[in-house]
């Protein structure tokens, strides 16, 4: 049987290119239907009161929705449209943010080495002579414990 190894650049390599892509797409399908859910909420919004429904037309039961107008239709299609265009936004963010993870985090750990370098330049020669100190402290303690063992058995 053949192993399969999972850390392989190549491999990575394939797979990033891909999910940002899918990314990308989908973060501009999200944006685009978004924009158009936004103008239609707005004409909608604008026209909303041009329409309406003639609930009791001609003493029947059954509501005319004739009267129904574009404001109305174009209203109800932005909302919808509105939440489909957050989610799609959202969603592509997210999938950008997985892909870009190794960038990102090589960014940062750039950002931070300097700082790191700088505190460990600094604090090594502290740390260094405070455990000289203790590990001088400790050994004193173990001899005058080994000479006071002997002292007590003589």
């Amino acid at each position: 049987m053949e192993e399969k190894k999972y850390l392989n650049e190549e491999q990575y390599q394939k797979s990033a290119k891909k999910l940002k892509n899918i990314g990308k797409i989908i973060l501009i399908m999200g944006i685009i239907i978004l924009i158009a859910s936004i103008v239609c909420f707005i004409f909608g919004v604008i026209n909303f009161g041009k329409g309406g429904i003639n609930a009791v037309s001609s003493m029947t039961d059954t509501p005319d929705f004739s009267g129904v107008g574009l404001g109305a239709i174009l209203f109800f299609i932005g909302i919808i449209g509105i939440g489909i265009g957050s989610t799609l936004s959202f969603t592509g963010g997210i999938i950008l943010f997985i892909a870009y993870r190794r960038e990102i985090t090589a960014f940062t750990t750039q950002q931070a080495m300097p700082v790191v370098k700088e505190t460990v330049n600094e604090v090594t020669p502290t740390v260094a002579s405070a455990a000289g100190s203790i590990a001088k402290e400790v050994s004193k303690g173990i001899a005058e414990g080994i000479s006071e063992s002997k002292k007590e058995d003589e």
